[in-house]
């Protein structure tokens, strides 16, 4: 769909362009939605740790609970039932009691995932970051009801290990961010190469990116003279989402505990 987008974009503009008599440059003018503030003074009690939107949430746990005030579910047993090569099945029970919470069996689970420390940890050397700086992305359009692309102010660790996707592949339109970055003109060339429409550029993406697995820290990795900051790469990854398993028990003989059986 993106790729569909993307074609649709570059034929659209110069056609807009003919329409109106305006002359196009034919060049892509980097622009930020959020802009950076850091925030050295904040203090601890208004800095987001890692909640999906009530401040303190984590501490201070209280019901009606959903998506967006989840309850911290004790792990009860997780235990493999079988693997097959590199898959394993597991069951996991969850400890409800307490939470005044409902279910019942084929309902769906929501888990929020953090991603690996050592992960992060690359990512922000890859930046030349300190991660335990404190920050918040100010939308730059002030009629715009988001505000921030994530909860803030908070600091890059807790973005990164929370909040961003560092794992997903990255899309055409980061690594074209990211080739401004470039100070090798090789390198450059090469990620705006791999985010073009082109057939060889495609299939290039496809055998790099997608066939490689390749992830943001991979990219910059792989290419040592990109060096964006952090907080633009926190602008362009997209958010870490709740991944959702269906439940295996029943209510009516588990009503405190909440069974998943999943294969990772």
């Amino acid at each position: 769909i993106e790729d569909y987008f993307i074609t649709w974009k570059e034929k659209f503009w110069p056609t807009v362009c003919d329409f109106f008599g305006i002359e196009s440059t034919g060049e892509d003018v980097l622009m930020r939605q959020y802009r950076l503030l850091e925030q050295p003074d904040v203090g601890a009690d208004r800095i987001y740790t890692g909640e999906v939107a009530r401040l303190h949430s984590l501490q201070t746990q209280r019901p009606p609970f959903d998506a967006k005030n989840p309850f911290l579910a004790p792990i009860k047993v997780n235990r493999e039932l079988h693997k097959a090569g590199d898959r394993s099945c597991m069951h996991v029970e969850f400890d409800i009691e307490g939470s005044k919470m409902r279910y019942e069996a084929g309902d769906h689970l929501a888990m929020y995932p953090v991603n690996d420390r050592d992960l992060v940890e690359r990512l922000g050397k890859l930046c030349n970051a300190d991660l335990e700086t404190i920050f918040s992305l100010i939308n730059t359009d002030t009629d715009s009801s988001k505000k921030h692309p994530f909860p803030c102010p908070t600091t890059y660790r807790t973005a990164l290990t929370h909040y961003l996707e560092i794992t997903a592949l990255p899309r055409t339109h980061i690594l074209k961010e990211l080739a401004e970055y470039c100070t090798e003109e090789k390198d450059k060339e090469f990620l705006r190469f791999i985010s073009s429409t082109a057939p060889e550029g495609k299939a290039k993406y496809q055998e790099w990116i997608q066939d490689s697995s390749r992830n943001v820290v991979h990219v910059l990795e792989d290419i040592p003279s990109c060096h964006p900051p952090i907080d633009h790469v926190c602008e362009l990854l997209p958010r870490l989402q709740p991944r959702y398993y269906s439940i295996s028990s029943s209510s009516k003989l588990h009503p405190t505990t909440v069974h998943v059986t999943a294969v990772l």
